[in-house]
């Protein structure tokens, strides 16, 4: 898993399926979120610039409780 600041226009989220199981992710403007890198619709935000991987010294002060929550409906 990989912290990420969520730069979109909005705060948005998404359910996303992470080793099988889904996923409600939150993003709020300006917070960090942590999330498997390698996942196709993390990827797809990164190269949109919506997600911005950030070092752990960068993210005091900004980082919201973790955002995933485990059984989606």
């Amino acid at each position: 898993m990989t912290m990420f600041k969520y730069q979109g226009p909005v705060d948005s989220s998404v359910t996303l399926k992470i080793d099988g199981k889904d996923h409600d992710v939150v993003f709020f403007r300006g917070q960090s979120v942590d999330l498997p890198a390698d996942h196709e619709y993390v990827k797809t935000l990164v190269a949109l610039g919506l997600l911005v991987p950030v070092d752990g010294a960068d993210t005091a002060g900004d980082t919201a409780e973790p955002s995933i929550k485990k059984g989606a409906k």
